[in-house]
């Protein structure tokens, strides 16, 4: 009891000095800081109105996005449910700001209560006792009073620890607004950045993917391929694309033609790399191969037939599709002058609705000379292009080549007579118009691509599943049909062009991937110590594994792998370029 009663004097006498000694001065008063959080409830309440507004907002366009067909209207619904997300989010980032600032001031509230408890306390035991001056100098008998000493510190610990505990509160419940915003405002930069990647798919939609081909073996037409940019093509690996382009098209010579053999002077042990194909000539590879279908409606072929030979599981249909079809094009220049970066004489586009089969008369994608089943197959490709493109006509396309050209403005109607032939007919796959995809050669020596071989994620991984876009092996036609493009390839048709890389060593290629910001892939695996490559059918590469010295490893798509190789030579000087995704590592 002794020890017992000796603590609550020392804690009394602890309270005393505590009164004595200055302490803290509040900026605000209690009242003031009182007024300060009504001030601040109203505020959250009016948030909270906002908020729920918000909230109705977002159902609606959550329901809109539920109901909205495929293509462009589909994006668009997206991108509006983005905006009322992002609304949302930011009203609920402000109402968590102001239950922070609300909780703070009910804190500073909860610290002035514990100060002015401690004075209170101390204050009403001075009034009744007048032995504060013999405390002070040590010659108070504490018996005498310790009954008070025990009332007012029983008192003052009850109150200080309810005030303690509410302002430990206060402060876990701050630090989990603090948790909660951070996790909110990651998720806007999240939401910001899926919707300027939906806005890059509207504005490239189907733009170009393959090449303007060169003259054709003297025929005096040029296979003008498109290059679709897929709702599933990121942002990234469009730019990526057209930055590859500008650097390939800086050697046009006739680098190639060398077998994949080890260089006899070369360092034992250094590696090279191989292969054949050159994709600038023959486009993406991916879908209906021009001259694969040239040589299929040569070998007897019909166009029907031939479509469903490219597109997998995909049936010729009639009927789906409409008869007009609404273009957007800049009147000077329709097929060359592209509305999207602005008409070159100053005017506004013009829109137009015409016949469906007008639009195809003026694609001239094959030569007249070609086999007649293989240029209407063209037809419905381009027909099934532009419906899904156009939401079977809902939306205007254009007649560039961020669409898909058509020259019908410039008085070109060649091929009106097989549009009128093949009226209505579209592709489709389980009722849906497909993503027609063709370009001019395909075939590297084992046939098409995968689409996911070509349109791919950096890791080699596919934004959405296209089962009628996988690998045909169609050597038996394109491989009798392609005697061209010397100008490119020499002597070889250009899906069978060869080519080779100097030697490099395995710290030139950890070198390549540092140069491209990878660099800590490499730390992370230990230093690379073997690369393995994942095929599709066409033997193209997929992806490549970066195999570590500490057993582990990392992915990257095969298309990357190629593009970030062909940075880093460029940026060396160097035309050592891997011209295709057929391409083989190999040691000397």
């Amino acid at each position: 009891m002794k020890a017992h009663n000796t603590s609550k004097r020392i804690l009394l006498g602890i309270i005393i000095v505590l009164f004595l000694i200055p302490t803290n001065v509040f900026a605000k008063t209690s009242a003031e800081i009182a007024q300060d959080i009504i001030n601040q409830k109203n505020a959250l309440t009016q948030s909270e109105n906002q908020l729920a507004t918000s909230k109705a907002n977002l159902d609606k366009y959550n329901n809109d996005l539920s109901g909205a067909q495929g293509g462009i209207p589909r994006i668009e619904a997206e991108i509006n449910q983005l905006n009322a997300e992002l609304e949302y989010n930011t009203i609920q980032l402000n109402l968590y700001s102001q239950n922070k600032k609300l909780k703070e001031l009910e804190k500073l509230q909860r610290e002035i209560t514990r100060t002015n408890s401690v004075r209170s306390n101390y204050m009403e035991w001075r009034t009744k006792n007048n032995d504060v001056a013999r405390i002070i100098k040590e010659d108070y008998d504490f018996k005498k009073n310790e009954k008070y000493t025990e009332l007012v510190a029983d008192k003052q610990t009850d109150d200080i620890g309810i005030v303690n505990a509410e302002v430990n509160k206060l402060i876990s419940e701050i630090s989990n607004f603090e948790t909660k915003k951070a996790t909110l405002e990651q998720k806007q930069i999240d939401l910001e950045n899926k919707k300027k990647e939906l806005e890059a798919q509207i504005a490239y939609l189907a733009s170009l993917i393959s090449y303007n081909s060169s003259q054709i073996n003297g025929l005096e037409v040029s296979v003008k391929s498109i290059q679709t940019s897929l709702l599933s093509l990121s942002e990234k690996q469009r730019q990526a694309i057209l930055r590859e382009e500008e650097i390939l098209k800086q050697n046009q010579g006739t680098l190639g033609n060398t077998d994949c053999l080890r260089d006899p002077s070369a360092a034992a042990g250094s590696l090279y790399l191989c292969g054949n194909g050159r994709d600038l000539a023959t486009g993406h590879g991916v879908g209906m191969s021009q001259y694969g279908a040239k040589g299929a409606a040569e070998a007897g072929l019909n166009a029907v037939q031939i479509l469903e030979f490219y597109y997998k599981g995909a049936r010729v249909t009639s009927g789906s599709v409409t008869s007009q079809i609404s273009v957007k094009y800049c009147e000077n220049n329709p097929a060359l002058d592209a509305y999207q970066d602005g008409c070159g004489d100053g005017r506004a586009p013009v829109t137009e609705s015409v016949s469906f089969d007008t639009y195809l008369a003026g694609l001239g994608e094959m030569p007249d000379s070609w086999p007649v089943e293989a240029r209407k197959a063209q037809i419905i490709a381009a027909r099934t292009y532009a419906a899904n493109y156009t939401n079977n006509g809902q939306n205007p396309i254009c007649l560039t080549t961020y669409c898909q050209v058509s020259y019908f403005k410039n008085g070109d109607n060649s091929e009106l007579a097989l549009a009128q032939s093949t009226n209505g007919q579209v592709i489709t796959y389980n009722g849906q118009f497909i993503q027609a995809l063709y370009s001019a050669d395909n075939n590297q020596g084992y046939g098409t691509a995968d689409y996911g071989t070509r349109f791919q994620n950096s890791d080699g991984s596919v934004s959405v599943n296209l089962p009628y876009l996988t690998s045909v092996n169609d050597n038996i036609y394109a491989q009798n049909s392609r005697s061209y493009w010397k100008a490119y390839c020499g002597s070889s048709p250009c899906g069978l062009w060869k080519w080779k890389t100097f030697s490099y060593s395995m710290a030139d290629i950890e070198d390549m991937f540092y140069h491209n910001a990878y660099g800590q892939w490499i730390i992370d695996i230990g230093g690379l110590a073997s690369i393995s490559f994942e095929r599709d059918a066409s033997l193209r590469v997929k992806r490549v594994y970066l195999n570590g010295k500490n057993g582990q490893n990392r992915i990257i798509g095969g298309w990357w792998f190629k593009y970030y190789w062909n940075i880093w030579v460029d940026a060396k000087g160097s035309y050592d370029y891997i011209y295709s995704q057929t391409y083989y590592l190999n040691a000397n």
